[in-house]
Order: C-alpha cells, then sequence, then structure tokens
C-alpha cells in the first residue's frame, strides 16, 4: 500500500511537470512532440528500499546522457526529457544505478520499444542494486589456524564488516552470542564453535535480510534461548551445514520469510522444540531432527522438502526425487527401497513431510562414486577452447606454460598469474552440474617462510560458442604448513548457485590462483593418482559424460596461464 501511494504521488508529479514543461517549451519542442518518462523505484541488495539513489540515464545510439531526479526520502527516481530530445524506437539506453555511500551499484541497459514511445516512457523501470568492493574478514580466537586475523571474536569482525562483505571463522572456541544485523556471509572453517555458556538468550541473532550462515557448531544457549534466531526483518536468510546440539530450543524463524534451513543437524534441544514458529515460504530440506524433547513446533505452512528433485545415493543406488528430512522419531516404512519413507512425518501442527529420508542425510551422499581428472602433459586433441581473456590460447598441450619456462612435471604460479586446465572433450550433452562437492588435490614444492597465504581452486565452465567463463564451484584454502611436494585437499562446493548446464561443445575447466607477491607456487602435474595434482567430480553429476575406457580415464587438463590475476588487498580503509 505505501508503494502504491508514492506511485500515485510521482504520477501526479509527473503531469504537473510535464504541463509546466508543455507550456514553457511549446514553441521550440520540434524533435520530440510529447515528453518521454522514466520512472521507477531502486532497491538496495538485500531487497529494502534505496532511498535517494544516484540513477544516470545514457543513450548509447547518440552519447547523450541524463541524471534523474530523486529524493533523499524516496526510493522512486524520474526523468523527464522535452525540449527536442530526439528518442527513437531501437535506442539503448544504460542505466547507472549507485546507492548514496556507493556501496552498491549496478549497470543494466533497456532497448527503448515502439510501445514506449507510444505510452510516453519507460514506467517501473525497477533496478535492484549489487554490492561492490566487498571484503573477506579473518577470525580465529587463537591465531593458530589463521595466522595474524583480522580479530579474535565473531562479535568484532560483524561490527567492522560492511553489508555484502564475508567473514571466514576459523575452528576454536568462541564464547559468546552474536547479533548478524548486516547481510554477511558467516563462513565457519572446521568447524568454529559458538557456545553461549549458558546465557539465557539466543546464540545467534539475525536481523538483516540476505544472511548466509554456514559451518559452525552452536551450543549451550539457557532458559528461552534458540540456537540460531531470525527476527521478521531476516527475510531470505540460509542456514546451512551447521550443527545446533543442546540448545534450549534449536532455530526460530520469527514470521521471516523465504528462508532456507539445510543440510543442519538439530538435536537434544532440551525443552520445548527443535524448530519454532517460521513464517511462510520458508523451506526446510536435508536436516536431521534428533532427539529434541517436544519435537517440532510450525503452526504456519512452509516447504518441507527440496524444491527440486536432486540426485542421490542410498545404499549403493542412485535415485532422483524431491527430499524431505530425517526424523528420529518417524516409523514409516521404505518399501521400494528408496531411502524416502512411504508415508508423511506429520509435525506439530498437522504439517507433513511428504518425502522423510529413512537415514540421516549424509547417508545418501557419502557413498557417491567419483571421477578423476587428472592433470596431465599430454598432446591435446585439437579444438580446445578459448577463454574470454583477450589472449591466444595454445591449443597442443594438457598443460600449456605459456611463456615461462618449466621442466619435468611441473610449473611456477605466481600472484600475477592464473593457470588453466580444462578437460580433453566438450560436453557431448546438456547435463547439469548437481549439487555434490567437487575435491581438488594440488601437490605443490615447499615454499618458506610463506604459510598464510591463499591457493584458489575454481571450477568452471567455457561457453563454447563465445569462450565465457562461469564459475561453478570455487574454494580459497590458507597454507598453514609446508613441505616438499605438500598435497592440498580443497572441497569445492563455495558457491551458493551450484547448478549449471552445459551445452554441447561446453567445456569443463579448472582455474588455480596464488595471492603471495612474494614467491611463486611451484605446482607438480602428473597422471598418476595419489601422487601428484589431480580433480575430483561427483560421477553422478559431473556435467560431462563419461568415457567407455576400459581403464582409469585420464581426463584432463591444462591451458595457458595468463597474466591478470593480481592479489587481494584493503578495499575500503
Amino acid at each position: 500500500m505505501k508503494k502504491e501511494r508514492r506511485i500515485d504521488i510521482w504520477k501526479l508529479g509527473i503531469l504537473l511537470i510535464v504541463a509546466m514543461c508543455a507550456v514553457c517549451i511549446a514553441s521550440v519542442a520540434t524533435a520530440q512532440e510529447t515528453p518521454f518518462v522514466i520512472t521507477g523505484y531502486i532497491s538496495n541488495a538485500n531487497g529494502t528500499e534505496c532511498n535517494n539513489p544516484g540513477v544516470n540515464i545514457t543513450n548509447t545510439a547518440t552519447g547523450e546522457s541524463w541524471y534523474a531526479r530523486n529524493r533523499s526520502e524516496s526510493d522512486c527516481y524520474l526523468l523527464v526529457l522535452t525540449n527536442g530530445t530526439d528518442l527513437n524506437a531501437g535506442d539503448v539506453l544504460r542505466f547507472d544505478v549507485t546507492s548514496p555511500d556507493g556501496r552498491q551499484a549496478k549497470s543494466v541497459e533497456r532497448t527503448v520499444t515502439p510501445t514506449d514511445v507510444t505510452d510516453g516512457g519507460l514506467f517501473d523501470f525497477d533496478v535492484t542494486l549489487e554490492y561492490v568492493n566487498t571484503q573477506t574478514w579473518h577470525v580465529d580466537d587463537d591465531g593458530v589456524e589463521y595466522p595474524n586475523p583480522n580479530f579474535n571474536t565473531i562479535g568484532a569482525a560483524i561490527t567492522a564488516a560492511y553489508d555484502g562483505d564475508t567473514i571466514m571463522v576459523y575452528a576454536g572456541s568462541y564464547t559468546e552470542t552474536i547479533t548478524v544485523d548486516k547481510m554477511l556471509t558467516l563462513q565457519g572453517v572446521g568447524q568454529p564453535v559458538i557456545d553461549a555458556e549458558g546465557a539465557a538468550t539466543d546464540a545467534v541473532t539475525i536481523t538483516s535480510p540476505g544472511v548466509i550462515l554456514q559451518g559452525f557448531k552452536i551450543t549451550n544457549t539457557g532458559s528461552m534461548g534458540f540456537g540460531v534466531r531470525m527476527s521478521s526483518l531476516a527475510d531470505n536468510v540460509i542456514i546451512e551445514d551447521n550443527l545446533i546440539d543442546g540448545c534450549n530450543r534449536g532455530v526460530w524463524f520469527d514470521n521471516s520469510d523465504g528462508g532456507t534451513l539445510k543440510k543442519n543437524v538439530i538435536r537434544n534441544s532440551w525443552s520445548w522444540v527443535g524448530l519454532y514458529s517460521p513464517g511462510g515460504g520458508n523451506a526446510f530440506y536435508l536436516n536431521d531432527f534428533i532427539n529434541n524433547t517436544e519435537g517440532v513446533f510450525c503452526p504456519n505452512v512452509n516447504i518441507w522438502n527440496s524444491t527440486e528433485k536432486i540426485t542421490y545415493v542410498y545404499q549403493g543406488n542412485t535415485f532422483a526425487g524431491y527430499m524431505g528430512n530425517y526424523w528420529a522419531d518417524y516409523n514409516g516404512t521404505d518399501a521400494d527401497g528408496d531411502g524416502i519413507g512411504d508415508t508423511p512425518y506429520i509435525t506439530t501442527y498437522s504439517n507433513e513431510d511428504v518425502y522423510p529420508l529413512m537415514a540421516p542425510f549424509k547417508n545418501y551422499f557419502q557413498s557417491s562414486p567419483v571421477q578423476t581428472w587428472y592433470l596431465t602433459s599430454e598432446t591435446k586433441p585439437t579444438g580446445a577452447p578459448t577463454a574470454n581473456d583477450g589472449l591466444t590460447h595454445v591449443r597442443n598441450n594438457l598443460m600449456h606454460k605459456g611463456s615461462r619456462t618449466g621442466s619435468e612435471n611441473y610449473f611456477d604460479l605466481s600472484s600475477t598469474e592464473v593457470a588453466w586446465f580444462y578437460a580433453d572433450t566438450g560436453a557431448e550433452n546438456s547435463i547439469g552440474f548437481g549439487e555434490h562437492s567437487w575435491e581438488a588435490y594440488i601437490r605443490t614444492e615447499e615454499i618458506d617462510g610463506e604459510v598464510g597465504h591463499n591457493l584458489t581452486v575454481e571450477i568452471c565452465k567455457l561457453d563454447n560458442a563465445t569462450g565465457d567463463v562461469t564459475v561453478i564451484a570455487s574454494h580459497t584454502q590458507q597454507l598453514t604448513e609446508v613441505g616438499t611436494k605438500h598435497l592440498w585437499s580443497i572441497t569445492c562446493e563455495d558457491n551458493a548457485a551450484t547448478t549449471q548446464d552445459f551445452s554441447t561443445g561446453d567445456w569443463l575447466a579448472v582455474r588455480l590462483s596464488w595471492d603471495c607477491e612474494t614467491d611463486a607456487l611451484r605446482i607438480h602435474y602428473e597422471a598418476e593418482a595419489g601422487s601428484d595434482s589431480y580433480i575430483e567430480s561427483p560421477l553422478s553429476d559431473p556435467g560431462y559424460p563419461i568415457p567407455e575406457l576400459p581403464t582409469i580415464i585420464l581426463f584432463g587438463v591444462g591451458l595457458l596461464v595468463i597474466t591478470g590475476y593480481v592479489a587481494l588487498g584493503r578495499r575500503r580503509a
């Protein structure tokens, strides 16, 4: 209703402006008989209103540029083009939009249609901003897992961070309760523990939309305390891969909407419930609910299973279907052996999990076979892809060292370069990349004195037609010890969007980068399992067909080491 009132007020304002302009410029307006109005609303990245936005509109056909009117108390912008401005159907308008503090921005284009010209403008052309210049903060309670961290407590990092930032929290015990009042990603590394120390409050309180909380153990809340609690403002929150154990109550979605509760173990809630009072439209699936004293209290309608079918392995067999949650007190049967109960699980308030799991969710993914992609220096078939980096790629080797010299089976990767590896054939059919993780095993040489620097592994798709690069999954891991041919074991599952369709001819690629400016990282490669660098992908959904070879398949990979990777520095004062 609020926005509808604003629309009426703005439309009235537009009519008044148009009337005044028509009177003032009737004698000089020749190229355009009627004004062309452009108006809409600007939203912050978290979905809230962005008042006083900066909106610059450029006609790319003529180079003319105009700054739209805005107001400090409104998220609406307005531009009225009169006085002979020539704007034709087919012209492309570029909208460069920024938030007042400059931390959010977006550039979008819109082609003017004949209908736009007839109607006299673009109405309700809305733009949602994105965060720019985001930063990653590192938290370690004792500085062992991450030497020289930014902070030793999670709360201090939240205070310093801005919307859109990521906070990496390393293994340890954090005896604090935290409030996440910004749109942040909190990522636990090695399952750090948030210990509420019996406080009669919530261990984690989330009051901002768009928060991601992943990889923590949360425990020891006192009476009336929840492990994780979302306020009514915390829409579209993702709670994933956490252990919520021994809290008074488990998780509370306090009338917030659009949230996701996935791959969490919620157990031993010792008074009241494991999950309480969600709002509407929240999806809960692949969670384990174990030994929660009074079960699950859920008065509002929600989604108790995955919204899309998932490929999984149960007792050695592969299935694809919708998946719900594991309930320790479920007593249903599984006649067809697919790991999904034949009858629904009924929660408090008569909600139904129609696809209850017969075992804890990890049992459905642990036994998934893998496919190995070796990093080799064998001869590359013709037709290799070209990434959109402006360089010509050499196509005759699986591993190409570019203009630098290398010997035997290794190359040196500096902070100003990236290393490309890619499969030895393009995709033969369109297969979606699923949500299972990839494992990267990168064998490197000893580097003295450079503990604390990071190696990034990215799994990419190279578009066959354009060479565009899409990062499917990635992970950055810190060097915490050195030794001859140190083996990095990296799980690549950091990306939120873990589904990506491969069209026929697209290429699977791996990209490596290293952030130490003083020393290069020596990477070894050879087609030998268990001793040198290789990548493992889930066999059930690798995005590529499986070649019919009688022995271990040698896929993989190598393309040009290119320039362009610059070590990340602090981007804000």
